[in-house]
C-alpha cells in the first residue's frame, strides 16, 4: 500500500463535504481508502486529505476521470488537487 497526501482549496468546507463523502465508493473501486481528511487551522476551505492506496495507476485515473471534474465542480472545489505519493522513514 501507498499513501498519498493531497490538498485543494474548496469555496466552502460544510457544502463540499457530503460531495467529498458521498464518493467514497468511487474511490474504494479505484483502489484508495480515505485515511485522514483535515482543514487547515487558518483556512477552514483549505482541505488535506490522506489516501491509503493499491493501485495508483487506477486512483489517479478515477481522479482525471470527467466525472469526478464534474463533482469537483458541483462541490465548489477552487483549483485541482496537488497530491504527493509519500514514503516512510525509518526510525
Amino acid at each position: 500500500m501507498a499513501l498519498f497526501y493531497g490538498k485543494h482549496k474548496v469555496q466552502n468546507f460544510d457544502t463540499w463535504a457530503p460531495y467529498f463523502y458521498g464518493d467514497q465508493d468511487r474511490l474504494h473501486n479505484a483502489g484508495a481508502r480515505t485515511v485522514s481528511v483535515m482543514r487547515s487551522a487558518t483556512d477552514p476551505n483549505e482541505v488535506h486529505f490522506i489516501f491509503e492506496v493499491s493501485d495508483p495507476a487506477a486512483f489517479f485515473g478515477a481522479l482525471q476521470s470527467p466525472e469526478v471534474g464534474e463533482l469537483m465542480q458541483k462541490a465548489g472545489v477552487l483549483e485541482q488537487p496537488v497530491v504527493y505519493r509519500l514514503e516512510e522513514m525509518p526510525h
